[in-house]
């Protein structure tokens, strides 16, 4: 059978999507799986665990379900890229065995991070084109060197959840510049790791894995992982990148001053331009683009798509999809909304005073 489906993972907040297209006649089939995490003993809340094993176990019951779906040979897929979401950190040891897995919203490093912004905040800003925040992987790699060190002493490898991924597909470490954007130790113009910074913070060069572009072939899929996967053994896998950027690839958004919202959980609002791109004031974050030659300016307008959820089951406790029957509802409502103003969603990010992520609901006549 001739290969003729590429197959997407995209390792999100709350599941795992996969999707299989079909180029040559557009045909698509997808499946999906829900996931939660669990608050870490022993950090008074700020911070959250992921259990690596049941993320595997969602991806391979995800991409077995879309080749189902799909009806289709486990040969008939070409190649599989990986998406997922930003500010995660995973740490591994020399066997691969995970020494620390947290998500994007954990902020177990915040104390940390005000030693980073303390002793070189501006400095990090302009080099990386973000200023510090508690989620990047420097706060919490200094959290893990303060907390426990033996542990630390342990970490052979520094990435986030979406390179675990690959590195479980392929055995290869490596990172792109879309996720190693989002550690606040990579170079907005070099394209590498920030390596003076690195060692005025005592971290490890070592633990920083090789840089590998947005499309590149990263490798094969290893035997065991194409088994659970339902996939054959050396199918290529290509280098994905950050969900965000990667919608806004799929969206067309690519053009120097193109702009993209990618409305999810929070709300990155994503301005593309030729080269790259700091915001003193830090209003605005400068990343990269998985297109080559592009980079991002990025604000965000806070946690819009969860005072959409925390209102709809507000509304609607009893629906079996509350979001779903409250667009349907609003649907059905004239153009402007009988000149109603909301008092949700938006708020004008300011790198320089990071909040925790408390949502964004206020009960009054705001205008």
């Amino acid at each position: 059978m001739k290969k003729h489906w590429l197959m997407g993972i995209d390792l999100g907040g709350s599941g795992v999507r996969c999707l299989l297209v079909n180029p040559a006649t557009t045909a698509q089939a997808g499946a999906s799986r829900s996931w939660q995490f669990s608050v870490a003993p022993g950090t008074a809340g700020t911070g959250l665990d992921i259990d690596l094993h049941c993320v595997w176990t969602a991806v391979t019951e995800a991409c077995r379900e879309a080749l189902q779906a799909a009806g289709i040979e486990s040969t008939a897929v070409a190649a599989i890229a990986v998406s997922a979401m930003r500010f995660s950190t995973v740490l591994l040891d020399a066997q691969g065995n995970s020494v620390l897995a947290v998500p994007n919203r954990d902020a177990r490093g915040v104390g940390e991070y005000f030693t980073i912004v303390e002793k070189m905040g501006a400095e990090l800003h302009l080099e990386t084109g973000s200023w510090p925040l508690p989620l990047h992987a420097s706060a919490r790699l200094l959290w893990l060197k303060h907390q426990h060190p033996a542990q630390f002493e342990s970490v052979t490898t520094a990435f986030g959840l979406g390179e675990w991924l690959n590195y479980r597909l392929t055995g290869v470490r490596a990172v792109d510049a879309t996720l190693g954007s989002a550690t606040g130790l990579f170079s907005l113009s070099h394209r590498d790791w920030c390596w003076q910074q690195i060692d005025e913070l005592g971290l490890p060069q070592a633990i920083f894995p090789a840089v590998v572009a947005s499309g590149q072939l990263l490798g094969e899929l290893l035997p065991e992982a194409a088994a659970e996967l339902g996939l054959a053994p050396g199918t290529r896998v290509a280098m994905g990148g950050a969900d965000t950027q990667c919608s806004l690839l799929g969206a067309g958004v690519i053009a120097p001053g193109a702009v993209g919202v990618v409305a999810g959980s929070t709300t990155p609002v994503q301005a593309v331009v030729a080269e790259p791109g700091y915001d003193p004031a830090g209003k605005s974050t400068g990343t990269y683009h998985v297109v080559p030659g592009r980079w991002i300016l990025e604000s965000n307008g806070g946690p819009m798509g969860e005072s959409l959820t925390v209102m709809s089951r507000i509304l609607f406790p009893d629906a079996p999809e509350p979001e779903l029957r409250l667009l349907a509802e609003a649907a059905q409502s004239e153009p402007g909304a009988a000149g109603m103003l909301s008092t949700l969603g938006a708020e004008v990010m300011d790198m320089r005073s990071p909040s925790m992520p408390i949502g964004q609901l206020a009960l009054s006549n705001l205008t």
